[in-house]
């Protein structure tokens, strides 16, 4: 019992030290790709106008899109439109 406890331990050490140097190729593989996110600020932490611009657009979209719609009252009779008896 012990012997097959510890051959279950060595296989799945082994196999997170492959998962783990597999991630780790996946991740150097990935950053050499695609930039750092600091190549899209200036030096003060802005955004660069590049992108700025087009950022700025999709927010005003999406506020647009998503602020309340303001509905006016429409123009109808005082009096009760409901049958009578009711």
């Amino acid at each position: 019992m012990s012997l097959s406890s510890i051959t279950v331990c060595l296989l799945m050490s082994l196999k997170t030290f492959q998962l783990e140097d597999r991630l780790q190729m996946e991740m150097d593989k990935a950053s050499f790709f695609s930039p750092p996110h600091r190549a899209f600020l200036n030096e003060d932490g802005t955004l660069v106008p590049e992108l700025s611009a087009p950022i700025g657009k999709l927010v005003e979209e999406k506020v647009v899109v998503l602020m309340p719609k303001v509905r006016t009252a429409r123009d109808a009779a005082q009096e009760c439109s409901c049958p009578p008896g009711t």
